[in-house]
């Protein structure tokens, strides 16, 4: 996940040490302007777009469903305070395989929030209906991103 953050800010270096005026990272397609992602990275704001899978218990397709529509105000304002947003989660029903995508700003996505107790208590809750680790959490596999068009 952070090989994205790494290419972005070679490319900052690029623009702004090197005198390139129009570069794009081959990665994720950023041209890093001020107004743009270099600017979000000097500010230590870096936006991200991540991937991962995760694994649905058999026959919990509705159970799953029905806890999501009811997320716990206390969940969402956790991910929403380490910026994650724009958060969806699709399911393939022939392999019970969970894919999630999120746009996060900074270095935190929603598997990395793991020390706050609303998070914990959501893991607590959703264990009996995902494949988990040993502290709760859902097996959570990062994806590469292997095509991006803006």
């Amino acid at each position: 996940m952070h090989f994205l953050r790494i290419t972005c800010l070679d490319a900052w270096y690029n623009v702004f040490c090197g005198g390139f005026e129009e570069f794009f990272c081959q990665f994720c397609g950023a041209n890093p302007s001020l107004t743009g992602v270099a600017g979000k990275m000097m500010m230590g704001n870096m936006e991200r777009r991540e991937a991962f899978k995760m694994f649905l218990k058999p026959g919990m397709k509705e159970e799953y469903k029905h806890r999501h529509a009811l997320l716990w105000p206390e969940v969402k304002a956790v991910l929403e305070k380490n910026g994650v947003y724009d958060y969806a989660i699709y399911l393939d029903e022939q392999t019970n395989t969970l894919f999630a995508f999120q746009h996060t700003k900074g270095d935190v996505g929603s598997q990395d929030v793991g020390g706050e107790d609303a998070i914990r208590k959501w893991w607590h809750y959703m264990k009996d209906i995902m494949e988990t680790n040993a502290d709760e959490s859902p097996v959570a596999i990062p994806l590469e991103e292997m095509f991006y068009l803006p």
